[in-house]
């Protein structure tokens, strides 16, 4: 399957992606920084906060393994979790 993987750089994505490659599905990550390097992942950068950033971006995918969350409880991400 061609899935896509949000918060591929989190600790839950960055465990869950090699175990994907290793059964044969093919991984597109979804990054806000680049750092994040696997061998075999294609790399869409960008921030589920902000979907309208993906227009006409996202490849074809069979399905999306939805991994990010705001993990952190400062003012900015309180913000965020309201929303």
């Amino acid at each position: 399957m061609r899935l896509l993987v949000t918060g591929a750089s989190g600790f839950l994505g960055s465990y869950l992606i090699p175990e994907l490659l290793n059964v044969g599905h093919e991984v597109t990550a979804l990054v806000r920084k680049t750092e994040y390097l696997a061998g075999g992942v294609k790399f869409l950068k960008g921030d589920v906060t902000r979907p309208m950033i993906f227009d006409g971006q996202l490849p074809v995918l069979d399905g999306i393994v939805h991994c990010a969350g705001v993990v952190s409880f400062g003012n900015k991400d309180r913000e965020l979790a309201k929303q």
